[in-house]
């Protein structure tokens, strides 16, 4: 079933600046969309934003904040000052703007509750990549950043590799230094995110 509301276009910009704020490198954050009849929730790693709504058709909806952005852009130029926003599998319609995205999904309800900063380091992502399962990292909206925290963590061992190989230095020795570093991260990660 697809998610139907009615937002100010003044308040769909505030709330994209918010989840757009101080994030950087994480334009593809996803961002969860709870709307009641009168409220829209929206969460992005870091950020959470509200804004009053007129839901015609109640319900969950993720969207990648770069796709948020792109539709705050292009409604600027609307006339309009309210825009009737829908949500179906694969597909958003802002007003008379219709974007396709397979990262689009509707009716999947929202558990997040870590309480991460925005700029969450390389080291606690791939910490929180060791201490939860990759259903919980595709709930909590982090499996991009884990995804590109692991290819940079390759990057930089490849490249570390190639310039410590002269001095005997091996792929797993610097494998197993990052392991460490990455489970020491992990274990004190745990006790601030209240789990055994």
């Amino acid at each position: 079933m697809p998610v139907e509301f009615v937002i100010r276009r003044a308040d769909l910009h505030d709330v994209t600046k918010q989840l757009q704020a101080n994030r950087g490198e994480h334009d593809n954050d996803p961002v969860d969309i709870l709307v009641s009849g009168n409220l829209a929730i929206f969460r992005c790693v870091g950020t959470e934003a509200e804004a009053s709504v007129d839901g015609k058709h109640p319900g969950s909806a993720r969207i990648p904040l770069r796709i948020v952005g792109e539709v705050d852009e292009a409604v600027k130029t609307f006339k309009t000052k309210e825009l009737p926003f829908l949500c179906e599998p694969g597909r958003i319609k802002v007003g008379s703007m219709s974007v396709k995205h397979a990262e689009i999904k509707v009716g999947r309800a929202s558990n997040r509750c870590l309480e991460l900063p925005v700029d969450l380091s390389l080291l606690d992502t791939l910490a929180l990549a060791e201490i939860f399962d990759s259903d919980k990292i595709l709930e909590e909206g982090l499996r991009p950043r884990v995804e590109k925290a692991r290819d940079t963590r390759t990057h930089a061992i490849n490249a570390a590799r190639a310039n410590l190989e002269a001095f005997g230095v091996t792929e797993r020795q610097l494998q197993g230094l990052i392991d460490a570093h990455v489970k020491n991260a992990a274990e004190k990660l745990r006790p601030s995110l209240k789990i055994p």
